[in-house]
């Protein structure tokens, strides 16, 4: 026919349509619909497995950077709380620093400073808002000691959010405030709906309960509504995998739905669509085939049966090969077909499968950046030394961030000095140290100076030779840097209160990619991280160095002061001893002397604390050692006290021979006068004290036990703190300047021994002393029978006069 040989021309012999229409002249209807009913079969269930493997896909990468995402934030406060002094800095400095972090992180609502009662000291917008102490998580960070985190309602916003709380903590590791911050639900429900993409009906977040705590509906996470009946947080919730897919029947219709658990937090992401939508394009295929097939059973029902095995195998080629993609292959090959349609869905397909790897690969890089950040920030939050901290940050950048990398700072003269060198091949090390050799003047053209100079970062993508040539100081010079064949480079100033210190330089060389806009800005926030850090190591020196100067005050005013009292008391028992000598004193003026008297030698006491204290930190405290007795030594200070003594009974139990020991007699004496007299003064009521010297193997143990007021349980981690006291002697107004039991651990110490202490509150407490036997001769243990019992009795017409210091 004239009319069709011109179209025929135009056919691709290859095309479907052409071999759909010789196979259809040629097939039999019946095999043909049952050929195109299993092959719709077929594709549907390829497509909806493709797609709960798409969404499973997504919902882990989701997942991961949900948590990711917490734990920047969680990161950030903990890192602040981690800062040195932060308390003691004014609420200006405080709310500067808390701003930066702020900056930092815009997602969240603020950040805040609070003291060890909840009380906001400064935040991060500057308002202070009501204090925090009875929210869950400030309870749960001061009872712990340890970070929390909680989702609640925001106070300021009645809006669902996240809330992170560090604990600040004090040179003991105490607790002493905290650091908090929130971050909205609704932010991170937004950046799931922006992460889930146009084909995803919906995405959350829900807790390890089942609860929504982020969700494009506000009104299910503001009453936290729980989505445990719903069959996917069901299946999430038995799933002890944490990913998985189900399908199952909605309001709307069936619904594809693809679930993780976040790792670390134990919530889930879940990821839906309409299964309707996800087989759209299969059931709109099926359509046009269903139709054409119709087409081909009235012209040609005998010719199915050759059409559909001249179909099934390019398509179940194709089949096959996106099954393997749907699997997460993304290297899988797909099918090389003569026919166009199967080629050119391959082609599709190939794309698809690139952009997925290109995709994972940038997601892949992200994450490690951040955590490249997070472990930074932990690294530079060990050292409170300026020169480690920056060597550190060049240890750090490579080989991550670069092939090796220079560190240069500002000296006393305003030079530059080159301060670190790193190469991530050991054995090029010595290259880049050689380098430590030519440092430009600060006022020259080279890019490091340049940058310290102007604050300017600089970046060169591409190191040229003329590059070389123009910061090469000398031949030799050029020389090295040809050798470590530099081929992208970064300098970053170094900042830290608004003022350059230096610049640190990151090189990548030959086989490494040219830096990147994101490699710029990865390393300058590492630079900023570490500017704070150094600018908090150098806030530390000098509180170090004021700590030093106020000691060795203490110890030079110690000393002046002991000279006046000295004379003082010489003078008051001058007078004391004439005035009895001549009966000239009368009850009155004796009663004044002997006030005099007690207080000047309560002060001279409380100096010759204060002094020891100061020795102790000056670490000029030293012990004259010899050997001594000590059976001879507590029977001495017994001797002593039990004049004083009024409502007290003290009751000594000792070896009849010597315990021997080798140390300082007025030291160990000190030791003994100190813990006898807490444990009268601590029994305002009286009482039997009892002290019991044993010894044996284990050297010697000398224990005073009393009936008083006992020590708090809360109390006795923190006992032997100087200038600690327990908190159960303020009401009961007994005079004390805590340093005693202070002295006493410093002095048992460095005597090798130890001093333990068993209390109950209310019903009295025991210190035991610890000491090594001189020679260990003695070690053998004497039974009860073998023991003195010295019972003193109470002198009526006696008064307890011991003031030394303790608890």
């Amino acid at each position: 026919m004239p009319w069709l040989r011109p179209r025929l021309r135009h056919l691709d012999a290859a095309s479907l349509h052409w071999r759909l229409a010789i196979a259809l002249a040629l097939a039999a209807a019946l095999p043909l619909i049952l050929a195109g009913f299993l092959t719709g079969g077929r594709t549907a269930r390829a497509a909806e497995t493709q797609a709960l493997g798409a969404q499973e896909t997504l919902a882990r990468a989701l997942a991961h950077d949900v948590a990711n995402y917490v734990n920047i934030h969680r990161t950030a406060v903990i890192a602040l709380a981690a800062q040195p002094n932060l308390l003691a800095l004014p609420r200006e400095a405080q709310v500067a620093v808390l701003d930066a972090t702020n900056g930092a992180l815009p997602d969240t609502y603020s950040f805040s400073v609070v003291d060890v009662d909840g009380n906001i000291l400064a935040r991060s917008n500057g308002r202070l808002r009501h204090a925090i102490a009875d929210q869950p998580s400030f309870r749960t960070a001061k009872a712990t000691n340890q970070p929390s985190f909680e989702v609640r309602i925001l106070t300021a916003t009645q809006r669902p959010a996240f809330v992170f709380v560090a604990p600040i903590r004090g040179q003991n590791g105490e607790f002493i405030g905290a650091v908090r911050t929130s971050l909205e639900a609704a932010t991170l429900a937004k950046d799931l709906a922006a992460g889930g993409g146009a084909g995803v009906d919906l995405a959350y977040l829900v807790d390890d309960q089942g609860r929504a705590i982020a969700h494009p509906d506000d009104a299910l996470i503001a009453s936290f509504t729980n989505l445990a009946h719903l069959p996917p947080v069901a299946t999430l919730l038995a799933d002890a995998d944490g990913i998985g897919s189900v399908s199952y029947a909605g309001t709307a219709g069936s619904v594809l739905s693809s679930y993780a658990r976040v790792p670390g937090l134990g919530w889930g992401v879940v990821v839906e669509q309409s299964s309707a939508q996800a087989l759209a394009v299969v059931r709109l295929g099926q359509d046009i085939n269903f139709g054409l097939l119709l087409l081909v059973i009235v012209l040609a029902a005998g010719a199915g049966a050759l059409a559909a095995g001249y179909l099934t195998a390019p398509l179940a080629t194709l089949t096959h090969a996106t099954s393997r993609l749907t699997a997460g292959e993304t290297t899988a090959a797909l099918p090389k077909s003569q026919v166009t349609e199967v080629a050119q869905l391959a082609t599709v397909f190939g794309t698809l499968r690139d952009q997925l790897a290109t995709r994972t690969v940038e997601r892949e890089a992200a994450a490690a950046r951040l955590q490249f950040l997070a472990d930074a920030g932990v690294q530079l939050s060990t050292s409170l030394e300026y020169e480690t901290t920056l060597k550190r940050v060049a240890e750090l950048a490579v080989p991550f961030l670069a092939d090796f990398s220079l560190v240069d700072v500002l000296n006393a003269d305003g030079q530059i000095e080159r301060l670190a060198t790193v190469h991530h091949d050991p054995a090029r090390q010595d290259l880049v140290d050689r380098m430590r050799r030519f440092v430009p003047w600060v006022d020259s053209q080279a890019p490091v100076a340049r940058v310290i100079r102007t604050g300017v970062p600089s970046w060169l993508l591409h190191f040229t030779h003329a590059d070389r040539a123009m910061i090469a100081l000398s031949a030799e010079h050029r020389a090295l840097i040809e050798e470590l064949a530099p081929t992208s480079a970064m300098i970053v100033p170094l900042v830290a209160r608004g003022r350059v210190l230096g610049a640190i330089s990151f090189v990548r060389s030959s086989g490494s990619a040219p830096y990147t806009v994101e490699d710029v800005r990865l390393a300058e926030e590492l630079v900023r991280r570490a500017g704070l850090a150094i600018d908090n190591a150098r806030l530390y020196r000098e509180a170090q160095t004021a700590i030093k100067v106020r000691d060795e005050f203490l110890s030079i005013a110690s000393h002046e002061f002991k000279t006046p009292i000295t004379a003082l008391l010489g003078h008051i028992y001058l007078t004391e001893r004439r005035a009895r000598r001549e009966g000239t004193e009368t009850s009155r003026e004796h009663r004044a002397l002997r006030t005099i008297r007690e207080q000047a030698e309560r002060l001279n006491k409380l100096i010759t604390l204060l002094l020891d204290v100061s020795r102790l930190e000056l670490e000029r405290f030293r012990l004259d050692r010899r050997p001594i007795d000590l059976r001879a030594l507590v029977q001495r200070v017994v001797t002593e006290v039990e004049p004083t003594l009024e409502r007290h009974t003290l009751e000594l139990v000792a070896p009849e021979t010597p315990v021997m020991v080798d140390g300082d007699e007025l030291r160990l004496e000190q030791v003994v006068q100190n813990l006898l007299s807490n444990a009268i003064k601590y029994s305002p009521l009286g009482g039997s004290v009892t002290i019991r010297l044993d010894h044996g193997l284990d050297g010697a143990a000398l224990t005073i036990q009393d009936q008083g007021i006992g020590i708090p349980e809360t109390s006795r981690a923190r006992l032997f703190q100087r200038f600690y006291r327990a908190g159960n002697v303020d009401h009961l107004q007994i005079s004390g300047f805590g340093v005693g039991l202070y002295l006493v651990q410093e002095i048992v110490t460095a005597h090798g021994g130890r001093v333990e202490v068993a209390s109950e509150e209310g019903r009295g407490s025991t210190f035991t002393m610890h000491l090594p036997l001189m020679g260990q001769s003695v070690a053998a243990t004497l039974d009860d029978s073998a023991r003195d019992v010295v019972a003193v009795e109470p002198d009526a017409s006696a008064r307890h006069r011991q003031e030394s210091e303790g608890r």
